[in-house]
């Protein structure tokens, strides 16, 4: 009898558990099971981008998906949406965070939720009393468009207090802070929801949802880090943080500093969609190939943690000739038995500096390609350039990066040149297969390297 008990406490507290926390991302292609939603059934579908996607075509309707879920406090959810329409006072999702019964919709459900859209376009946390509904944050007016990608987190910490972050790119990477408000009024939830209010033909089937968490929510209580500073001009420096910082603190310019004299930075904005990302702007001219310290004191991250004393080293970084060479060419890959039969060309940075490759160009006779990405090159160190289809075969030989319309190389002989950011040349080569000094070398599969 005792062995009886045990498994069943076992079995009671499992289910406890998997009530209270759960995801859904729909790759099994039902809402189901695995949790198992109910409601308007009939007005959902999971489409083939296995998402959960808005069924219903009639005016003028309200209808609701539940699932069974009992987190209530010290909780964290988030949830993706796409809303393909303007939202408006009688187009708009709510998303229930807490709710006392299975139908949202009824007189008497009460709980949280946050609506996306309504008159103002906006996204705000409200609580519902049965037939009243109370703002208790109150998003930005006007952040809705006509085609709306949102990634929505919520969370409730031990103090019961709430806060709402949106992040517009829907990919959870840059997330803004809608506000805070502290709310003890229900503490217990049976349900998690998401209700769908919608008005004419125009927005049917325009509802879209995904990647659906509810689990327990652990405190950030790690300061923002500085993940690289970066000299845009002599007078601008870019600073991106590891995470997102708080508007106020990020913006104080008396926060950033920088050494050799060139003192606090004049202003300090924001990036408008990174909220990762600071844009610097000093008084004093940034001196050329110095390595120089940004220290930054006093920025928060949207969990009120402090950085200080942040430290890191850059440059104002103006590549001359030779800072970086082509030091490997492969213009004629066939017959390379058992090797990737790709173009390619290596690059080398002989300079005592780190350089960001982004918006570097090769070309030849006179035209450069397309862009390279951003890659940091470090001293005395290589990358291989070549086509994006040949990434992923070369990509065993070492770091690679790929450049748009990458040149087609001659066998025979070319001329290709590396063109910095500031469209000054770098470097160029005219090549010829009698380098190869070998006539078996001059038929292909064989590689021209820079030796002096």
């Amino acid at each position: 009898m005792k062995h009886v008990f045990t498994f069943v406490i076992t079995v009671l507290f499992i289910t406890d558990t998997s009530l209270a926390q759960f995801t859904d991302n729909f790759s099994d292609g039902d809402f189901t099971s695995n949790p198992t939603w109910t409601g308007n059934t009939a007005d959902f579908i999971v489409n083939p981008a296995f998402q959960l996607q808005s069924n219903n075509t009639v005016a003028n309707a309200n209808f609701y998906l539940s699932t069974a879920s009992t987190k209530a406090t010290t909780a964290e959810w988030n949830i993706y949406l796409r809303l393909a329409f303007s939202t408006s006072s009688t187009n708009y999702v709510d998303v229930f965070l807490t709710a006392n019964a299975s139908n949202v919709l009824a007189a008497t459900t009460t709980g949280y939720f946050v609506r996306i859209g309504g008159t103002t376009d906006e996204i705000s946390l409200y609580r519902k009393d049965g037939t009243a509904i109370v703002k208790i944050i109150d998003g930005m007016d006007g952040v809705l468009g006509s085609n709306n990608t949102i990634k929505l987190k919520v969370v409730r910490n031990a103090a019961n207090q709430f806060q709402l972050f949106r992040d517009l790119s829907g990919t959870g990477s840059s997330f803004f802070s809608e506000g805070t408000a502290t709310d003890v009024t229900y503490l217990t939830s049976a349900f998690f929801a998401v209700a769908v209010k919608q008005s004419t033909s125009s927005f049917f089937q325009k509802h879209y949802f995904d990647d659906i968490e509810v689990k327990n929510f652990v405190p950030d209580v790690t300061p923002p880090a500085i993940t690289s500073a970066t000299a845009i001009n002599a007078s601008a420096v870019d600073v991106l943080f590891n995470e997102s910082v708080d508007l106020a603190t990020s913006q104080q310019a008396a926060n950033y500093s920088v050494s050799n004299g060139i003192g606090m930075a004049a202003s300090a904005v924001r990036d408008a969609v990174n909220t990762s990302l600071v844009h610097l702007s000093f008084a004093a001219t940034l001196p050329i190939r110095t390595n120089l310290t940004l220290t930054v004191n006093g920025v928060k991250d949207l969990a009120g943690n402090t950085l200080n004393n942040g430290i890191t080293e850059f440059s104002y970084f103006v590549a001359i000739a030779f800072d970086v060479v082509i030091d490997e060419i492969m213009a004629d890959p066939t017959p390379l038995v058992g090797l990737p039969d790709r173009e390619w060309i290596e690059l080398r940075n002989t300079s005592a500096f780190t350089i960001n490759l982004e918006g570097w160009k090769l070309g030849k006779s006179g035209a450069p390609s397309g862009s390279m990405p951003v890659y940091m090159l470090r001293p005395d160190s290589t990358v291989i350039v070549c086509t994006s289809s040949a990434v992923g075969d070369l990509s065993a030989f070492g770091p690679v990066i790929s450049v748009t319309s990458f040149p087609s190389l001659n066998n025979g002989a070319d001329d290709i040149f590396l063109q910095g950011r500031s469209g000054r040349i770098i470097h160029n080569v005219s090549y010829t297969d009698a380098w190869y000094q070998n006539e078996l070398k001059k038929e292909g599969g064989w590689t021209l390297e820079m030796i002096d």
